[in-house]
């Protein structure tokens, strides 16, 4: 009797494990669920696959044209060397413009010292042409002329003689200029060996500082600490 009820309690126990595996164990649903969400990333896989096949082809096709076409690359930097060329030929005669405009258009009379009367160009004909490049170059040229001219009239002169009148300001003559879109105050060249800026105006242009202590005294004004020197600097 003993045994009997042995057996039974181990029977008993082993359907009990049997039936905490069957709990355990994925069900149908489970398992085709399993096999929907391995079935997409292989989809997602073979996409990523081809995606990179037709880069490579791309690529292929890149480097075959880059091989065949040499000489045409060669030609694309001769032609970009001879615009960068004339685009510096332009900009030195643009200095020179903006130069005269800055000495015609500004106050000639500062204290006792008076600017040499610059040189008036002769205004140019309008050759009729189409081209916006010509037709921009020919406004600028009549805006010089007109401004460099105005002073020479009686209004003019009676016009800057008021000015000199009504302004009791000693100091540096500067100019309100915009260099590529931003507002900067320049010094007049009169001629001097020496000119003068800020401190963060040199770092804004990045000019390279030696230090150099001194002192600079204007006309009218106190003595000045400078800080350093920059040499071989152009505007």
């Amino acid at each position: 009797m003993a045994k009997s009820t042995a057996c039974i309690n181990a029977l008993e126990k082993r359907v009990d494990e049997i039936f905490a595996w069957i709990d355990e164990y994925l069900t149908y649903k489970g398992l085709t669920t399993e096999l929907e969400s391995v079935c997409l990333a292989l989809e997602l896989q073979d996409k990523h696959i081809e995606a990179l096949e037709e880069k490579i082809k791309h690529l292929l096709a890149v480097v075959a044209k880059l091989s065949s076409g040499e000489g045409t690359v060669d030609d694309i930097k001769d032609d970009i060397k001879e615009i960068v060329s004339t685009i510096q030929g332009e900009l030195v005669e643009l200095k020179g413009k903006v130069n005269l405009l800055v000495r015609v258009v500004s106050n000639p009379h500062v204290g006792a010292y008076e600017v040499g009367k610059a040189k008036i160009l002769e205004r140019k004909a309008f050759g009729g042409v189409r081209d916006a490049k010509e037709i921009d170059n020919f406004l600028f040229d009549m805006e010089l002329y007109f401004n460099a001219t105005k002073n020479d009239s009686d209004e003019g002169r009676a016009s800057e003689r008021q000015k000199t009148k009504t302004s009791s300001e000693r100091g540096l003559m500067c100019v309100d200029l915009s260099i590529n879109g931003k507002a900067i105050r320049a010094l007049v060249d009169m001629g001097a060996t020496d000119n003068f800026i800020t401190d963060k105006m040199a770092s804004r242009f990045k000019l390279n500082i030696q230090e150099d202590v001194g002192k600079i005294k204007a006309i009218n004004s106190k003595a000045l600490n400078t800080t350093g020197i920059v040499r071989g600097a152009s505007c």
